[in-house]
């Protein structure tokens, strides 16, 4: 089980192209004295970008964790049901050879 991350890559790339490219416009407009509050917006814009691509790196972290737990669960789970293989097949044979031995005995007292 593995999940794409091309998707939310390519979303990515293109906020990263788009708050360039405010930012461009923002300190051109603020530099020029048309609007300097653009600039602040643009700031604030870029601090939450920086954010969001922490974030996204923390989930792509964890998505991999969970990855390698649910892997190392199903690999315990195969174990187990291996172990109880080998008890159960004993004792189905230990029964096999109770029924004959009881069969004898009954032979042998008739």
């Amino acid at each position: 089980m593995s999940w794409d991350y091309t998707g939310t890559q390519q979303l990515q790339h293109n906020s990263d192209n788009v708050l360039k490219g405010f930012g461009d416009f923002a300190t051109g407009s603020a530099r020029d004295g048309v609007s300097p509050s653009l600039h602040l917006i643009y700031q604030t814009m870029k601090t939450q970008h920086k954010q969001t691509q922490a974030d996204n790196k923390k989930a792509r972290v964890a998505s991999k964790q969970l990855q390698i737990a649910v892997s190392k669960i199903a690999k315990t789970c195969t174990e187990i049901r291996e172990r109880i293989a080998t008890i159960v097949m004993p004792t189905s044979v230990l029964e096999a050879e109770l029924g004959t031995m009881a069969q004898q005995s009954a032979m042998h007292e008739s």
